[in-house]
């Protein structure tokens, strides 16, 4: 791979435009980041085996797992041209209001899929769904999806979790910002919150700071919509 330009970053690895010299074609590539330490390099192992079992049109596929001259674990993936939910929601270019529900659709196909397959996503969010250039939709960041059994598993056994807490403020539902068991019931919260914002170009749950959206979500108080 030869590496041409940074696309973004999130909390555990960096995104970067590449070339496979091999197939001759334009990828994404997403590199753990630096410092990295065991955890986070599980979880990065993770999002990337759990991400290439779910083949779905609305979700990137995943071509290879290797690791970087320095030892940094990364995938490549399908590069998508094009901008982010949130983009378009922020720039009010979404369309109709049947163009805005054939996107969400699409969403909704990706989760049905994830959660046949034994997966959630939890962290649904306009940020994390790609819109091409030629309409394609895309589901990504799978950084923090859980395996439905394992989550079951770690229930039964009390086993203590020091991640429970995870997703974005202003969407998650009730007991993901209790940071209680999670299962398909948490996307499906999400899905409706994603609806809302889609439809009314907000977040459900609204604050001044991220403390007091997380408290909007844990009283589940919806604003009634403009």
């Amino acid at each position: 791979y030869v590496v041409t330009e940074p696309l973004g970053e999130g909390g555990m690895g960096e995104v970067w435009a590449a070339s496979d010299a091999r197939l001759q074609r334009q990828v994404a590539i997403k590199l753990l980041k630096p410092g990295s330490g065991a955890w986070q390099r599980g979880r990065f192992l993770r999002e990337a085996q759990l991400t290439a079992r779910l083949d779905h049109p609305n979700i990137v596929p995943v071509h290879d797992l290797d690791a970087s001259p320095d030892g940094r674990p990364f995938f490549s993936m399908k590069r998508v041209r094009g901008r982010s939910l949130e983009e378009l929601l922020r720039a009010g270019e979404l369309g109709s209001l049947i163009a805005r529900l054939q996107l969400f659709l699409k969403v909704c196909d990706a989760v049905s899929f994830a959660h046949a397959e034994g997966v959630v996503h939890l962290d649904l969010k306009p940020a994390n769904v790609m819109v091409g250039e030629f309409g394609q939709v895309y589901l990504m960041d799978w950084g923090v999806a859980r395996w439905i059994e394992e989550e079951a598993l770690r229930v039964a056994s009390n086993e203590d979790d020091d991640e429970r807490v995870i997703g974005t403020t202003g969407l998650m539902p009730p007991e993901q910002a209790r940071g209680a068991p999670l299962d398909e019931r948490a996307d499906v919260f999400a899905v409706g919150a994603l609806l809302y914002n889609i439809l009314t170009r907000r977040p459900p749950f609204r604050g001044e700071t991220g403390v007091q959206a997380l408290t909007a979500a844990l009283l589940c108080r919806f604003p009634t919509p403009e």
